[in-house]
């Protein structure tokens, strides 16, 4: 599976001058370490959700579709007529723009949206889809997603992880897993 954005929208930070205030720096020596600090842990945060935070264009390959089926699993069809949920690398998605199927002669062909649907960080083939043939061997999906506007709690995570690192004389990733510690708590994929 890859993932690529084409297109980024609002793309959230925290303001320098919040930060500033919130760790009492009166001066603008560290400005520019700091603003690097806050791409750093917005990575992190993003790495370890698999989310995305703002808003973006995104094209997800699923490639090799044959050798991945074991990942997929198998729901009731009661479940909003989805009889398969494939899980994405990336999200959450929020909508489809389209979806479109790799055969093994190379040829891709375009799907009724219809036919799919898309909660958080997963893709839905609806029930009445025709069984996938085993000739398929990549699905690419066009979407919108990622996480706007962000949650006060991820926000709280992500000034404190910026202190972490930069209260640090020596960052390690201790540093982060404890800035992070909070997520682990939660199932976080369903608190975004």
């Amino acid at each position: 599976m890859t993932w690529r954005i084409i297109e980024e929208g609002e793309t959230p930070s925290l303001s320098l001058g919040r930060l500033k205030a919130a760790f009492r720096i009166h001066h603008d020596h560290d400005d520019d370490l700091l603003r690097h600090l806050t791409c750093v842990a917005k990575q992190y945060i993003e790495t370890y959700t698999q989310s995305i935070l703002g808003d973006v264009r995104l094209e997800l390959t699923l490639d090799q579709w044959v050798k991945s089926k074991h990942r997929l699993s198998r729901l009731s069809q009661a479940s909003e007529g989805v009889a398969l949920w494939i899980q994405l690398p990336i999200g959450p998605v929020r909508s489809l723009e389209s979806v479109s199927i790799c055969t093994a002669s190379g040829t891709w062909t375009t799907l009724p949206l219809e036919r799919f649907s898309v909660v958080g960080h997963r893709l839905g083939i609806k029930a009445d889809w025709p069984p996938i043939a085993s000739e398929i061997q990549s699905i690419r999906i066009i979407a919108r997603g990622g996480i706007t506007p962000i949650p006060a709690l991820i926000e709280g995570i992500w000034m404190n992880l910026i202190r972490c690192l930069y209260d640090s004389d020596t960052p390690d990733m201790s540093v982060v897993h404890g800035a992070l510690a909070p997520l682990k708590a939660m199932k976080v994929k369903t608190l975004l």
